[in-house]
């Protein structure tokens, strides 16, 4: 069965003039201790220490390393580990009790044995349940699980999140060009001023069926899609809107929605169809219930070290909206939480204890599918500050796979919760000052 997903209130924004005064900086500016040396007329040298405010970009050393990357400390169990499927997994299927639901279509989970490719297929329920029958590698037979995209309220304030990371301070080493980008959500208004010639039109992929370049199409009520593709890949420089975190790199619009409906299943798809069409890392901002076929592409992802980032989940009337928030729970995906302008855990970031790092994710202005901006606030809006990162980490060291990003990222993150990892922010916002840093070569 389809459930709607709760629409969010939006702000809707003509036009947007952005300056640097009004975006406050991620931490107060590094200082550095100087010596001047002043030589006179008579050879006499006096010597005089003072103190000079260094910007950021100043202290980032471009050449980088991410593989030697490890956690500095150990993240908790994942929440789903003794649901995680391994390949020694049997999986039994229950045909009768399936023929006895209502369900009218069904999804029929393969994998390729030598590739691990997963290959998913929904289908009316008596032919699944027939094929099921026939066939001796069905990994699985589920009836769909509905998906939901995970931003929430509104919000006032102008672009921050760009500042929060630090983005700007690593522009002169790279802005993710070479790293292509997968955004599996809602599509794309792919004419949008500030996207147009920016984003790949990938297919649609409802109900099972692919449309090629249905992904540049959003006919989400919120623009949800549109507006976390704009967080990633808005062109700088244009004279209008706002500015993507990555506009360098190469971004390809996967839907998976059909309006504010969308499936698991389908999400599952479109995970496989990024990687085989080379995507270095993929932003997920939805979350939804388990599946095998889920759980498939995941480990697909992962063997061919494509970097799945995810939305951690938001609260709604003070509840989950679900619990735990798939993809973001499973192993190898990077779990993201949100963080306000001030650096404190959003109230609508879900608390759990398969979160990664936090990312902006209160009151963030992004593009919209009619062609101007407005503000969005959720998980949802976090894990493209991530995926943006990933894709500039990727850009330099294109081999990383999901354990040295993860190792990474939380070891270098900045720490604003309570001390050392907690289930709020996880093990604190990305910072990419400190990345850099962190991990130069010289």
């Amino acid at each position: 069965m389809r459930i709607p997903w709760s629409k969010s209130t939006t702000v809707i924004i003509a036009a947007v003039v952005m300056s640097a005064a009004a975006c406050a900086p991620s931490s107060p500016p590094a200082t550095t201790t100087a010596t001047t040396t002043t030589t006179t007329t008579t050879t006499t040298t006096t010597t005089t220490t003072t103190t000079t405010t260094v910007p950021p970009s100043a202290l980032v050393s471009c050449s980088v390393d991410f593989t030697t990357a490890t956690s500095a400390t150990a993240a908790p169990a994942a929440a789903n580990d003794d649901d995680t499927r391994t390949d020694d997994d049997t999986q039994t299927l229950d045909l009768a009790d399936l023929a006895e639901s209502d369900a009218q279509t069904l999804t029929l989970t393969r994998v390729d044995p030598d590739t691990g490719r997963p290959d998913i297929h929904t289908l009316d329920a008596d032919v699944a349940l027939a094929f099921a029958a026939a066939l001796d590698d069905v990994v699985a037979l589920e009836e769909p699980v509905p998906a939901q995209l995970l931003a929430g309220d509104p919000g006032r304030h102008l672009l921050w999140g760009l500042d929060a990371v630090g983005f700007d301070d690593i522009d002169h080493c790279t802005s993710g060009q070479g790293a292509h980008v997968a955004v599996i959500d809602t599509g794309v208004n792919i004419d949008h001023e500030d996207l147009e010639g920016a984003v790949n039109a990938g297919p649609s992929i409802i109900d099972g069926v692919a449309t090629p370049g249905g992904g540049g199409v959003d006919d989400n009520s919120g623009s949800h899609g549109t507006h976390v593709t704009g967080t990633i890949a808005a062109i700088v420089d244009n004279g209008v809107g706002v500015a993507g975190a990555a506009p360098a790199a190469e971004v390809t619009s996967i839907r998976t929605f059909e309006g504010d409906q969308g499936q698991m299943d389908d999400v599952a798809k479109a995970i496989v169809e990024a990687v085989d069409v080379g995507a270095d890392v993929v932003n997920l901002s939805v979350g939804g219930g388990q599946t095998t076929s889920l759980t498939a592409a995941v480990e697909y992802a992962a063997a061919n070290d494509v970097v799945l980032v995810a939305a951690a989940g938001n609260l709604k009337d003070g509840e989950p909206v679900c619990d735990p928030c798939y993809p973001a729970a499973l192993p190898d995906v990077i779990s993201v939480a949100s963080h306000t302008k001030s650096f404190t855990h959003s109230n609508f970031s879900v608390t759990t204890d398969h979160l990664d790092v936090a990312a902006p994710g209160s009151s963030i202005l992004s593009t919209s599918g009619t062609s101007t901006y407005h503000y969005l606030s959720g998980t949802s809006m976090a894990a493209p500050h991530v995926t943006a990162l990933v894709a500039r980490m990727k850009s330099v060291n294109p081999s990383l796979g999901i354990d040295h990003v993860r190792a990474a990222l939380t070891s270098t993150a900045y720490d604003i919760d309570e001390p050392g990892y907690d289930h709020r922010t996880g093990h604190g916002a990305v910072d990419a000052v400190e990345l850099w840093n962190r991990y130069r070569t010289h």
